[in-house]
This record gives structure tokens, sequence and C-alpha cells, in this order.
């Protein structure tokens, strides 16, 4: 079933849902009993099936925060105002400027999605795209520090007091650069072992969504890692299994990583900074842009074999540039 039809699923099942004050042929009176938790409710059920990232978890963390304070408001009466003041509640509550924003947009895309189907008026969206997000230095909110790149030193110390498993994510999230989204969903089908490099393509990624290719170059150091566990070869296994035979987790690789850093007395990161440091030190290394962004996965390209065989060599360049700088 497509996402489009989950979505017409939810909102006919809205539309059917007993109603003593209204009759069902009168949609304005039905929008009108259309409360904001319904709304969020079925846009939560649509959000699982149309995305493939951890964007439906997020959603419905800051929508479930919404759904908490105004579930009970009518859908067409949360505005502006009521916007701008679940805002100050965010910032009372001491969350980050960059999150609250991230917040309101969330809430500004569920409305969208609720006009597309007609379960609310077009006037509700856009009187909440009116407010603005807030400003740096204009607001009450905390500012979050940036994440900065995680030092190698660091990050070799921890090794010892990880697992076999997490440890291998470790160093191939330290060799590659890639997402730890895309590392743990590795299988042995996704990896192209036929050349000098391998050529890893996740069947899963942040921006497969736009339709294009994502090519992670998988050098000697890296094969070395991973040779082991791609014997036998069984194509649909995952490279770094759990004990039930699932990927594991981004928060249990989070976890461990913060575990092990607390047993052997260092101090606290997390494995996206690996990401950080590994792109920071090929910016130094003299790695042009177009190539960093290949190695990282950042650009809108197009789905066409010649631009996916373009960024692989890219990708592959960047590394090799970073393994002759000692990165």
């Amino acid at each position: 079933m497509t996402a489009l039809t989950k979505s017409h699923t939810g909102a006919d099942r809205l539309a059917d849902r007993p109603n003593p004050h209204a009759h069902a042929a009168d949609p304005g009176r039905m929008k009108q009993q259309t409360t904001l938790r319904d709304v969020i409710d079925l846009y939560l059920e649509h959000a699982r099936g149309y995305y493939r990232t951890r964007e439906a978890i997020n959603l419905r963390a800051t929508l479930g925060r919404l759904r908490r304070a105004y579930g009970g408001v009518p859908a067409g009466q949360f505005r502006a105002l009521r916007l701008q003041a679940w805002r100050e509640d965010l910032i009372a509550e001491g969350l980050s400027r960059g999150y609250i924003n991230r917040a309101c947009a969330h809430v500004r895309r569920c409305y969208k999605w609720a006009v597309s189907l007609e379960l609310v008026e077009p006037d509700a969206l856009e009187s909440l795209r009116a407010v603005e997000g807030l400003k740096r230095g204009r607001c009450g909110a905390i500012e979050r520090p940036p994440v900065e790149p995680v030092t190698p030193e660091l990050v070799i110390a921890t090794l010892p007091w990880l697992t076999p498993t997490v440890r291998d994510i470790v160093e191939v999230l330290r060799l590659t650069g890639a997402r730890t989204g895309e590392i743990r969903l590795m299988r042995t089908a996704d990896i192209q072992t036929d050349g000098v490099v391998w050529i890893y393509r996740p069947s899963k990624h942040k921006t497969a969504h736009h339709g294009r290719p994502r090519a992670i170059p998988l050098d000697e150091q890296c094969q070395e890692i991973l040779l082991p566990r791609l014997t036998p070869f069984v194509p649909e296994r995952y490279v770094f299994e759990s004990r039930d035979g699932r990927p594991y987790a981004e928060s249990s690789i989070r976890n461990a990583v913060a575990k092990a850093c607390k047993r052997a007395g260092l101090p606290h990161w997390h494995p996206h900074q690996i990401r950080h440091r590994v792109l920071t030190e090929a910016r130094a290394a003299g790695v042009g842009l177009d190539e960093i962004r290949a190695l990282a996965g950042h650009a809108h390209i197009s789905t066409s074999e010649l631009y996916a065989r373009a960024d692989e060599t890219k990708a592959i360049d960047a590394m090799r540039a970073l393994r002759r700088s000692g990165g």
C-alpha cells in the first residue's frame, strides 16, 4: 500500500467516526469537530510508512509534546498565537533554539499534510506559516553548542573497552566517515567486492527519498575488518548483527560508547562526532568540496548511472587523500 493510500485511509477513518453533533455529509462541520490530537495521530501513522529514516521518530517526539499540551483543541483553532504560546513553553523547559525551530517546522509540515487531505482549512496552515523562526540572540532559548569532532586519540583509547561488534562498527565509521545508520544497516548483498576498493551501496539512507544513489568506498583497512564478517556469504544477513539477528539500534551503539568511556575514565563522545572528524580532516588534507560532498553523501544529484559512477570515483579519491594524510 502506498503512503498516499495510507493517508486517505486515515482521512476516511476520521470522517467515519461517529459525530452526534454533525451530519456526515457536512465536511465543514466535520472539520470543526476534528481535534489536534486526531490530526497528529493520523499524520504520525502516515509518517511511519512514509519515512525510511529516523524522521518518523523525530516527528513522534516533537508532535507528541504538542499533542499532550493541545490535543483537545479543535485543529482549525490551533493557529499562530497558540503556536507561539507553545513555543514559549518549550523555551521555559530549557530546550534549545534549534530544537524549537525544528519542532515548529514539524507542526507546519503536519498541517500541510492535513490540508492536502482537507482535514483542516488552508487558512490554519497560513496562520502557522506566519510565525517566523526564533533568531539567535533575540529570544530566551538557549543555544546548543555545535557538535565538535572527536579526536582520533580519544576514539582509539575507547576501542579496547567496546564489545567486538561495536568496536568494528566504530572502526568502520572512523575509516569511512559514513553515518551510523548507514553502517549499522550494512548487508552482505549491499557490498560490491570486485574491485581494489569495495563499494557499499546502502539500500536505505538519509537522502534515498530524493532518488539519489549513495556509494561508500571501503578500502583495504575497511576490508580487513569486514572480511571475517562476510564469511559464509549470506546475501541478506546484516554484517553487524545483534544477538537476536537484527541490526544494532543507533541508541545501542551510542549507549555502548558512553558506557565504555565511563568504564575507561575517558571524556564522553558519541559516534556522530567521528563523521565530523573525518570530514574535517578531509578538508584539512586539501580534498575538494565536491569530493567531500561525494564522500559524505550530502549533494542532491541525478539518479542516472553517469552521476552515480562519478560520485563513486570522487568518494574513492577523497578516501585515498585521507589515507595519504594519515587519516
